[in-house]
């Protein structure tokens, strides 16, 4: 970690409880499409700051999750993947549920991820999650996630078998770390509606949003699988639990469809903010080719500038999507048009050294919701 005394300190149980110190998100530039292997990817996260101390406070780290997930291969010799599919997967009868895109593409019956633009679904790539596995690379259906469920519900019995111990479900469901008006266990959150507690956890990828959800009390539990993104799937909880537990039901389609309006308001309210403070009939300081060159973040790595027939292009070394063409904004500002239609509009601005030559690039993309674009700082590493 950023911190040599974290780096001590830090437990299991922090890494499955996110608070780490550090922001949600933080760092998942590294994975999403990066050639970086499990263990580099966390090698990397002792680059990431913090924004907060030790324990205090909840920051959702997928890194974090990765790492507790590469404990296994640590202590017993096999791999994370086989190691679920050993004592998860064969013993609940998850035949076809499996932790590699590569393997999913060559089955049949498999959803295709999609993005919804101005009310039209459009069919997008699959992304391979293999470096952050323990946090994001389990593909499976309802089905088979209706045995995980069982099993759960079961406190660690299938069919009169003993998968974990009651002790670990106790552990699993309790309020370990207190945020916001809510509570988190290890790998749920946990909170209480119409008098019961309820547990939860979502997971999403470009294309694809999942939502499962136990009752405990009730014995009952479900899971909502969509290959598109979009509020729904926490619109058909909220109504499922109204639904069986009974009393008051809210009117949850007009709750989340005001909620996903909102959010795609402000998304186009800051492009029009920045579109009418923009300085026009600006140049950049300097001739285009001087832009180019090979720039490093200490946490990402390096990242390429080229000149192309006139146009300059942005390309980060380890991630192939991430990367695309600059167009002039404004002074030495950039906004990149990116390859990979799951980011929005980003920002590039170049700073010069005293001697007018280029120093660094940062980036902003005010509307990605999933990306801290801002941690990354780029300086000049050498000319083409």
């Amino acid at each position: 970690m950023y911190d040599s005394w974290v780096t001590h300190e830090i437990q299991i149980r922090d890494l499955l409880t996110h608070r780490s110190g550090l922001a949600t998100f933080s760092g998942d530039m590294l994975w999403l499409g990066s050639d970086y292997s499990r263990k580099e990817v966390i090698r990397r996260a002792r680059f990431l700051k913090p924004v907060s101390s030790f324990r205090t406070q909840y920051g959702y780290q997928n890194i974090m999750f990765s790492t507790a997930g590469e404990i296994i291969p640590a202590v017993t010799d096999t791999s994370w993947d086989d190691f679920i599919k050993a004592r998860i997967f064969v013993p609940l009868g998850m035949k076809r549920t499996n932790t590699h895109i590569s393997i999913m593409k060559k089955m049949d019956n498999i959803a295709h991820a999609h993005e919804i633009k101005d009310g039209k679904a459009t069919k997008i790539q699959y992304y391979d999650v293999d470096n952050i596995a323990p946090a994001a690379a389990i593909n499976s259906s309802v089905f088979e996630l209706a045995q995980w469920i069982r099993l759960q519900l079961g406190k660690g019995m299938y069919k009169g078998k003993r998968i974990f111990s009651t002790k670990v479900s106790n552990d699993m469901w309790a309020n370990q770390f207190a945020f916001r008006n809510s509570n988190y266990g290890f790998g749920w959150f946990i909170n209480y509606y119409k008098g019961k507690k309820v547990l939860d956890h979502s997971g999403g990828m470009p294309g694809f949003i999942s939502e499962l959800a136990l009752v405990p009390e009730e014995n009952f539990g479900f899971v909502i699988l969509s290959n598109a993104e979009s509020y729904m799937p926490f619109e058909i909880k909220n109504e499922i639990l109204d639904m069986f537990l009974g009393g008051e039901e809210k009117d949850w389609h007009s709750i989340m469809k005001d909620g996903w309006e909102k959010r795609i308001a402000r998304y186009k309210a800051e492009d029009e903010k920045r579109d009418s403070t923009r300085v026009k009939y600006t140049k950049s300081s300097l001739p285009l080719d001087e832009y180019t060159g090979i720039y490093e973040d200490k946490m990402y790595g390096e990242a390429k500038v080229t000149l192309v027939n006139g146009e300059l292009y942005l390309q980060f070394s380890h991630s192939p999507t991430f990367g695309g063409k600059l167009m002039h904004w404004q002074f030495d500002q950039f906004v990149i048009n990116w390859k990979d239609v799951f980011l929005t509009r980003g920002y590039v601005k170049f700073d010069l050294n005293f001697d007018g030559s280029i120093k660094q690039f940062t980036i902003e993309v005010p509307n990605s919701p999933d990306f801290i674009f801002t941690e990354l700082l780029f300086n000049k590493k050498s000319n083409l």
